[in-house]
Formats: C-alpha cells, structure tokens, sequence
C-alpha cells in the first residue's frame, strides 16, 4: 500500500455518500485525531473521489489540515467504487460489542458505563483532551 499525501481541497467527497455523520461523532473522532495523529489514510480513486474516509476528511478540516495521507486505488469499477462504499460502511456500523469488556474498559478509564446516559462520548473527549 501506497499512502499519498493529497491536498484537501484537491479530494472530492463521493456526491451520493449514503453515510451522513453526526456532530457529536465527529467531534469525537476529531479529538481523537488530534491526540493520536492521522492513523487511518483516506481511499480515494484515481480522479481524488472519496471511496472510504468522508468522516476523516471532515475532522481534518475541523483540525485545519492543508493535507492528508491517502490510498489511491486505480482499476475499480464504478460498480466496484459503489459497493466497497456500502460494504465499509456495512461493516463497519454492523458491529457486536462485548459487552462485559466494553464496560471494563470503561471502569479502568473511570467512565459511567451507562450507555443510556449520553455523556460517555463527552466523557471520552475528556480522555483525549488530557
């Protein structure tokens, strides 16, 4: 895997993105980002469409980035393009959590483990902040 540096004002967001991010999401994600860097390049085709990644670049501009590292994948269909769109986001929102170690976790960091309670996520920030 190749990772490219691209401008963001030169990445283009996919104009049918069916993910629409929440801002209490982003504003996690950006300070996550902002603690532990850029972790997770943007995938983008060969005309700097966003296959995967509307979420990252939205917390780099948040985070006034001028570039960020992208993987830029050639040979893709536009069929290909939209399914991998899907099955990422599929995925990635489709996920089980264990219970009982999420609620550990939480403990060690001195989380409320309620999850009723929407706070965890400001409690979370908190975390990233210090």
């Amino acid at each position: 895997m190749v990772i490219t540096y691209l401008k963001i004002s030169d990445i283009k967001p996919y104009y049918q993105n069916a993910i629409a991010h929440k801002d209490d999401n982003l504003a996690l994600a950006t300070e996550m980002m902002r603690k532990f860097g850029f972790n997770q390049p943007i995938v983008v085709d060969e005309h700097k469409v966003i296959i995967c990644g509307h979420g990252r670049l939205e917390c780099a501009k948040r985070l006034e980035m001028i570039e960020v590292p992208c993987v830029v994948v050639t040979g893709f269909t536009e069929e290909d393009k939209r399914v991998y769109r899907i099955v990422d986001n599929i995925v990635y929102k489709s996920v089980s959590w264990d219970w009982t170690n999420l609620f550990q976790e939480f403990r060690e960091l001195g989380i409320a483990h309620d999850l009723t309670i929407p706070c965890y996520q400001e409690e979370l920030i908190r975390l990233l902040t210090k």
